[in-house]
């Protein structure tokens, strides 16, 4: 796997916080990416691991500019050959989590942004004093690219407070710009390493070590678009394909194993249908979201 790794200036420096993004051809978002990252204020050390997967825009350039500005916080690997598309989901741990150094892990993609900057702080704080938790996020706002807007997240609809891993299991509610989780990633299986997409995947294996919490503020901009990393035609599939990968590592947990069960078979049979009843669902829950969420 090649790629070129700009290394480390300040190694000896004590890292509470590894934030990890995974980015591609994401040359017109990135810097609002990491200025918004870079804006925080803790009173703790944070690193950026950042994997661009072989960008042919200007991502690179903008990375490598952003490490020799901030070397002693931005580590960029940049490939030279993609890397999804030999080992799909286990980019991100292959790259970032198997690299961290932090006793936490936050998450943000390359074309999301954060729009608090007390943020890290808040769920440092929150994981410090409950060691119950494994896991916190909070709500998110949507930014509609094709409108230029922002708005309420319609997409998913997440439990208040605290909840666990059979509420997760049931369908991933955990925006990725503002996942923010123990380091639990070093005995990570290998089996769950050959899942398409990785993020849910590696939710669920955290909250088997905690609880997870909801914030209540939104405190970060879910970008939505046609030029995300994962692309809309595989997805699901991909979620077929990640749902048999955890009902076989929840073999021996039955309650969850039944939920991922349940879960598979539904969308498997959605899959059967025609094509144009799948659109009419897909609109007709998207619409009942919206309305639910106004």
């Amino acid at each position: 796997m090649g790629g070129e790794t700009i290394y480390y200036f300040w190694v000896m420096k004590e890292i509470l916080v590894s934030i990890c993004i995974i980015t591609y051809n994401q040359a017109k978002y990135i810097s609002e990416a990491l200025d918004s990252i870079l804006s925080q204020e803790t009173d703790f050390e944070y690193e950026i691991l950042i994997n661009d997967d072989a960008s042919t825009d200007e991502t690179q350039e903008i990375l490598k500019d952003y490490q020799l500005r901030f070397p002693e916080r931005v580590f960029p690997i940049l490939q030279t050959e993609n890397q999804r598309s030999k080992i799909m989901g286990a980019v991100q741990y292959r790259f970032n989590l198997s690299r961290a150094r932090g006793k936490y892990i936050a998450i943000c993609d390359g074309d999301d942004y954060w729009t608090d900057t007390r943020k890290l702080q808040k769920q440092v704080d929150l994981l410090e004093e409950r060691e119950d938790i494994a896991m916190c996020f909070h709500p998110v706002e949507l930014y509609n690219e094709e409108k230029g807007v922002l708005e309420k997240n319609y997409l998913s609809k997440a439990p208040m407070g605290l909840s666990n891993i059979e509420d997760l299991a049931q369908g991933n509610y955990i925006h990725s710009p503002s996942a923010f989780m123990r380091n639990v990633f070093g005995q990570f299986p290998e089996s769950l390493l050959r899942s398409p997409i990785a993020d849910y995947v590696n939710y669920m294996y955290v909250a088997t070590h905690g609880l997870i919490y909801q914030l209540p503020e939104a405190m970060a901009v879910y970008r939505v678009h046609g030029n995300g990393i994962w692309s809309t035609k595989w997805k699901g599939q991909a979620i077929v394909e990640y749902l048999k990968i955890l009902i076989e590592f929840f073999n021996e947990n039955e309650s969850i194993r039944s939920i991922l069960v349940t879960r598979l078979n539904r969308l498997e049979k959605l899959q059967k249908r025609p094509k144009w009843i799948l659109n009419l669902l897909r609109i007709y829950n998207l619409t009942k979201t919206k309305l639910r969420n106004s």
